[in-house]
């Protein structure tokens, strides 16, 4: 399902997600084996669209420096401070398929003073991407990307997740408990499921959920979401 605009989307945690003309937005499904690498690794889904939407862009010569990135866990950005898109994704099992509904959004030829993936090529002094070609090389990624996973080949895709990540050696905080305990943690990667990895001061590494956090990155701090 390719709409033109979204009147009452809907984000993580129940957040409003607000599309104006202009955003490449997209719902798709996927079907997983329960006993496959995916399907026992859902959480993995959203990283892997986040990552094709990415790639489809920066995998041609002409946009490859044009520093669109991956933020942690599902956020599309330029650079470390502007939003360009987002990734949701919910899933059902019936018998042993894995049943994932994902719907992603990308800021395209949104106009000023919202930030396009088109206004970023433009001022590059590249030809802009159309919707139709964006959309058909996201999709041809992604499908690659699952192939990869499901045959034994996370290892490259993680390797080109982290071409693209915006996270490598990250000092960040992390608040727990309503913030009455702030970590200070390096950021060291992903697991095979899609969680943080960070180490603490005490140099042992945890992993950090995504479920019901927010990444803050102006201010480096992971914050429980506010119900």
């Amino acid at each position: 399902l390719v709409p033109q605009q979204q009147l009452s989307g809907q984000g993580r945690g129940g957040n409003k997600w607000l599309s104006p003309p202009g955003c490449s937005m997209f719902s798709i499904q996927i079907f997983l084996k329960t006993t496959s690498f995916l399907g026992t690794r859902p959480s993995l889904i959203q990283h892997l669209v986040a990552l094709a939407q990415v790639h489809a862009i920066r995998s041609r010569e002409e946009y490859r420096d044009i520093d669109i990135r991956l933020k942690w866990p599902n956020d599309v950005y330029y650079g470390s401070v502007v939003k360009l898109g987002g990734v949701i994704a919910k899933a059902t099992v019936v018998r042993d398929d894995f049943i994932v509904t994902i719907g992603a959004g990308l800021n395209l030829n949104n106009e000023h003073p919202t930030s396009s993936v088109n206004q970023l090529v433009e001022e590059s002094g590249e030809e802009k991407i159309s919707q139709e070609e964006l959309l058909a090389n996201t999709f041809n990624v992604l499908e690659a990307l699952i192939d990869k996973c499901n045959d034994g080949l996370f290892a490259e895709v993680e390797a080109l997740y982290y071409k693209y990540w915006l996270h490598g050696d990250q000092k960040i905080k992390i608040m727990e408990n309503d913030g009455d305990d702030v970590k200070n943690v390096t950021v060291s990667g992903i697991d095979e499921f899609g969680f943080l990895k960070v180490v603490g001061e005490d140099a042992v590494e945890f992993t950090v959920f995504d479920d019901g956090n927010s990444f803050d990155m102006m201010e480096g701090l992971i914050r429980p979401k506010t119900r």
